[in-house]
């Protein structure tokens, strides 16, 4: 199973990714090695109109030929209220503590997110891939910039001061090729997250 690794600051993600029967999974970790605490985003803080839980990731075509997986705040549609910002929840990672999450997606791969739900064949286009990305969010723990979420559960925190957090994440992204995958990329304005330089593949291809 391929693996690759990513890191800033003080924070490392590690990730493998899998083909298992219909679905490519990602199996990945993150390690806090400083000395304050952050805020691993997981969701938005939207539902899935199918499944009624949390919205877990934004899927896109990059520029660079890949699938990349988002998990964190969700860019807005052109037709989203702009007053009324994104929010994205997580759980908090302590100083030395190691986070272990999975995150699967169901082939074929198609664009989504927690604004922009799967829409029916008619309104996707089918695009080879040269791989995919996992990319994690994450933000310090600094009150006021996050605060509880007690509404959602115990042990979620989510963003309070989004244009704050948005200049102060941090965005690890590991990628992978890819051999004989193909995209259902969206005909439409779909909104696509600005990654700041495309991720090169590392991994083995999956």
């Amino acid at each position: 199973m391929p693996n690759t690794t990513a890191t800033a600051r003080d924070v490392t993600l590690s990730c493998d990714v899998a083909r298992v029967g219909d679905e490519i999974v990602f199996s990945y970790s993150l390690a806090n090695a400083g000395r304050e605490a952050v805020v691993v985003l997981e969701a938005a803080a939207l539902r899935d109109a199918a499944t009624g839980r949390a919205a877990a990731a934004t899927t896109w075509l990059g520029e660079d030929g890949q699938t990349h997986e988002l998990k964190g705040t969700p860019p807005l549609p052109a037709s989203a209220d702009p007053e009324t910002p994104p929010v994205a929840r997580g759980v908090r990672l302590e100083p030395g503590k190691r986070l272990e999450r999975r995150h699967a997606e169901r082939l074929p791969l198609a664009e989504h997110s927690p604004h922009v739900p799967l829409d029916t064949l008619d309104n996707y286009c089918l695009a080879p891939i040269q791989g995919v990305a996992l990319t994690v969010e994450v933000v310090p723990a600094l009150p006021g910039l996050v605060a509880e979420a007690r509404e959602i559960a115990r042990g979620w925190w989510r963003v309070a001061d989004p244009e704050a957090a948005a200049g102060l994440a941090q965005r690890l992204t590991c990628a992978f090729r890819a051999r004989g995958l193909f995209m259902l990329a969206r005909k439409d304005d779909y909104p696509r997250p600005a990654l700041p330089k495309p991720a090169a593949p590392e991994g083995s291809a999956v």
